[in-house]
């Protein structure tokens, strides 16, 4: 009875969340390096972003040796994840840690997505249980205590696709086309796209 009220299952998310994403920050700020390959690329352009120098990075790709003059621009795949970690070396400094503040953000929208998309289509216990699930999964805690683009990309590409099924659904039921939905499933994709 308590899962299936909509305060207790809810608080229930709620409160969970809270600690796995306190133990995630945890973790976090206890690692000492941000990762390797893309993860380092991430932090180094998005640290480059804050000095006002761009999206270069200074080392040869894969290399990652430093020579002088070798500054050039980063064929950076995830364009997105340095424009996410900028602000929070702003706020924060210039730290490992801080570099995964915002993956925290990622999955907890995740986590109330998924249990929104959850409880609407089925009831208030299966979006608990799945936010959870995909809450816990040690993939996605991989995902956010590394500087990786994945988690966001999870998040845009699943709002995406929900958008887009209410935008279907609304029209067979309303036999109008309710155009927010379909938007809101095109801008998702286009961020998903820059992720």
């Amino acid at each position: 009875a308590l899962l299936a009220a909509r305060q207790g299952s809810l608080l229930l998310l709620l409160t969970f969340g809270v600690i796995w994403i306190g133990y995630q920050a945890w973790v976090i700020s206890r690692m000492p390096y941000v990762g390797h390959a893309d993860y380092a690329d991430n932090a180094v352009v998005a640290r480059n972003l804050v000095l006002g120098r761009g999206w270069v990075v200074d080392y040869v790709t894969q290399f990652y040796e430093l020579r002088a003059n070798t500054t050039r621009p980063q064929e950076t795949w995830p364009l997105l994840q340095p424009f996410w970690i900028a602000p929070f070396f702003l706020l924060f400094g210039m730290d490992d840690w801080v570099a995964k503040l915002p993956n925290l953000f990622f999955n907890s929208g995740l986590l109330l997505l998924v249990y929104h998309i959850g409880t609407r289509i089925w009831d208030r216990r299966v979006g608990l249980l799945a936010a959870l699930i995909t809450l816990t999964n040690y993939l996605f805690f991989r995902l956010t205590i590394y500087v990786t683009s994945d988690l966001a990309f999870v998040l845009f590409s699943v709002g995406a696709l929900y958008c887009f099924y209410r935008w279907v659904e609304d029209s067979r039921q309303t036999q109008q086309c309710p155009w927010r939905f379909l938007l809101l499933a095109c801008m998702f994709t286009g961020l998903m796209m820059l992720q």
